[in-house]
């Protein structure tokens, strides 16, 4: 490991890899790390993430006792839950920097279904963790966790009872009046999409109509003084004869 040197108001609570996936070693640099503070965290950056949800991972280590106790203690890494913050001068720079490469073409409607699509992407994943984690529970490949069946039932109660009759149609009725909105909102965008491209060929075409009557009028002016000035010439010459004749 490279030493490095820190400021005195800096303090290291742990260390990071670019994964995607724990290692066999980390265990053994997460415990070089124990000699700098008394309980590391390991947080994990996705550099090319493949899955739908925040790219960063944190977890600590903690001992893990065999239940019948014949065994000793070992490490195993546990996740954290993971919020990523700002501060109001960092989302300012962010604000600046989404200006300059936010696409033109993308209007406000398209970049809000986008992110209501990632949002059911990152549910449905999130929703087949929970049913994998279920099913290796009731296989007996995972032990039981009451923590976890504690928050899996808090979130089955606070879903809505679809079974009701009424609820149904209420919900029904709201998403038919939001795609009902965002198909006007599509076909309004589409018809003044085509009137502004209609305008700019109209446009397009009247300048090149008028550029081409002033090079006519232009070619014709030339024309006419290229003509009058070979008739002044041509009496100019005739007249010069007559003298040379007399």
């Amino acid at each position: 490991m490279t030493p490095v040197l820190f400021a005195a108001r800096e303090r290291v609570i742990g260390w990071y890899h670019t994964g995607p996936r724990l290692r066999e070693s980390d265990l053994d640099i997460h415990g070089l790390l124990g000699n700098y503070c008394s309980n590391p965290l390991l947080l994990i950056c996705e550099v090319q993430p493949k899955e739908v949800g925040l790219p960063v991972h944190a977890y600590v280590a903690e001992d893990e006792v065999s239940k019948d106790g014949t065994q000793r203690a070992t490490k195993v890494f546990v996740n954290l839950p993971t919020v990523v913050g700002s501060t109001e001068a960092e989302q300012i720079g962010v604000e600046h920097l989404l200006r300059d490469v936010k696409d033109a073409t993308v209007g406000t409607l398209s970049s809000e279904i986008g992110d209501v699509v990632h949002g059911l992407r990152g549910l449905k994943s999130r929703l087949l963790e929970i049913q994998d984690y279920l099913g290796k529970v009731v296989d007996g490949t995972l032990p039981l966790n009451h923590d976890i069946l504690r928050n899996l039932q808090d979130i089955f109660t606070l879903l809505p009872d679809l079974d009701v009759e009424g609820l149904a149609t209420s919900f029904s009725c709201e998403v038919n009046d939001w795609m009902a909105v965002t198909y006007l909102a599509s076909l309004l965008r589409a018809i003044i999409a085509l009137h502004t491209l209609v305008e700019n060929k109209e446009a397009r075409l009247a300048k090149e109509t008028h550029r081409a009557k002033v090079e006519g009028a232009k070619e014709a002016e030339e024309a006419k003084a290229d003509k009058a000035e070979a008739s002044s010439v041509l009496k100019t010459d005739g007249g010069a004869s007559d003298g040379t004749s007399d």
